[in-house]
């Protein structure tokens, strides 16, 4: 028994799990932090227009190449593992692709945002929407450095830098209350602020030798994109069906509506950060997987760990009212039943997500990037007909749904995968 739990704690990383769990959980928690403190200072109109902001920047730098990240590490490990001199490559040849595909999203977007703003007539938009595209340049090269650091497996640095990154929002936007400058220009600015430090931060903690050395990546960005295309493509879909619910509501309810929805969005998302963390020390491990039987075993751990965690979300469902009175105030209490349609969506989600992992470990990124689309198109149909008649309980709705829908099908393919791998016996190794 006890070399069974040492083979686990080595195979699957706990250690490492564990400082990521607290470097990134607790950041996240601050994250949550600042986010609830934002709506209760700016209340539900001007906290409408930070999530706004927020929103535009998540997507952005989904097509300023997050996706990308996953290609990243999973490249990286195979050539860490065959022992050539590629890995280092591949770092280089995802930061030019990364920045090419940055610099033509945020001069798009501003562009885009503009004529938006013209044609809409919606003038309290430009703000948010500009600061949105500019977080952007600076998200896509955080994620990026981070990404790196996670494909090296250096959790400590990793974590570290995502707890230092939040920490710093807490601390000036203290520093904004101590001044009386609570304003949604003060929180937009802490926002962006926050992930310059993170950028500046995590590029004098790079390791000097991570891009230098070694051969040109043989195939150079096509083999990035030969993997990693699907990746970017299923990234860029999960990020608009995931995010659409505040978008079409913004564009057909009052900013204060759409303050309270984003007010439990935000609760949400501090949930999604144990699903990161999760998936920061879980995907190099689950590039490892070669048969049915590391995949019974990553499934059988991933499974415990979501169980254990799923205390936390379960709490909140049971005391949602009392807890949105004391962090959010009166003013939110409507929120409450928002969350408790949307948390069961997230108990779900918290223990498929990291079984899409053993589709990437199948070489069949593809098949994810066909999910999502399936994803993608019931929940435009669904936010266009229900959000704009039902406002943001419609919206709640549609997100639960579109949770389980998408953890339905990923659960579909990882049996329907793993049986054929069963009678295959081992993968072909990726190209």
């Amino acid at each position: 028994m006890r070399e069974r739990i040492l083979h686990l704690i080595e195979r699957f990383q706990i250690r490492d799990f564990g400082v990521v769990f607290l470097g990134r959980g607790v950041g996240g928690l601050l994250n949550v932090l600042f986010l609830l403190l934002a709506a209760r200072i700016l209340g539900g109109e001007q906290f409408g227009l930070f999530a706004v902001a927020i929103t535009v920047m998540q997507i952005a730098s989904q097509f300023a190449g997050q996706g990308m990240d996953t290609a990243l590490v999973r490249l990286y490990v195979l050539h860490a593992n065959d022992g050539s001199d590629q890995a280092k490559a591949v770092l280089r040849s995802c930061l030019k692709v990364r920045v090419l595909l940055t610099v033509a999203t945020v001069a798009l977007g501003m562009l885009g945002a503009e004529i938006y703003v013209q044609w809409a007539g919606r003038p309290e938009f430009r703000l948010p929407l500009a600061f949105g595209f500019a977080g952007c340049a600076l998200m896509s090269f955080w994620q990026y450095l981070l990404a790196v650091l996670q494909a090296r497996e250096q959790f400590v640095p990793h974590s570290l830098l995502a707890f230092g990154m939040h920490f710093s929002k807490i601390l000036m936007l203290g520093a904004l209350v101590l001044v009386n400058q609570g304003t949604l220009v003060g929180m937009l600015g802490v926002n962006t602020a926050a992930l310059a430090l993170g950028v500046t931060a995590a590029t004098m903690l790079m390791p000097r030798d991570a891009l230098r050395g070694g051969k040109p990546l043989t195939g150079g960005a096509g083999q990035v994109f030969g993997y990693g295309r699907w990746v970017i493509m299923s990234s860029m879909v999960a990020i608009l069906y995931s995010r659409l619910d505040v978008m079409v509501l913004s564009g057909t309810r009052g900013a204060e509506e759409v303050g309270y929805y984003a007010a439990v969005v935000s609760m949400i998302t501090g949930f999604d950060l144990v699903i990161t963390a999760l998936f920061t020390v879980f995907l190099p491990s689950a590039s490892r997987i070669r048969d049915y039987a590391d995949t019974i075993e990553y499934v059988k751990f991933s499974s415990v760990i979501a169980g254990l965690v799923l205390i936390v979300p379960v709490g909140v469902y049971l005391l949602a009212d009392p807890l949105i009175a004391l962090i959010l105030g009166e003013e939110y209490a409507a929120s409450a039943g928002l969350l408790r349609i949307m948390l069961p969506g997230f108990m779900v989600y918290l223990f498929t997500f990291p079984w899409a992992l053993v589709i990437y470990s199948y070489n069949l990124p593809h098949m994810l990037f066909m999910t999502d689309l399936v994803v993608l198109t019931f929940n435009v149909a669904v936010c266009l007909i229900f959000i704009p008649r039902h406002g943001m309980e419609a919206a709640a709705w549609v997100n639960l749904t579109t949770r389980l829908l998408n953890s339905s099908l990923v659960t579909f393919l990882m049996i329907r995968e793993s049986r054929k791998l069963r009678f295959q016996g081992s993968l072909v190794p990726a190209a």
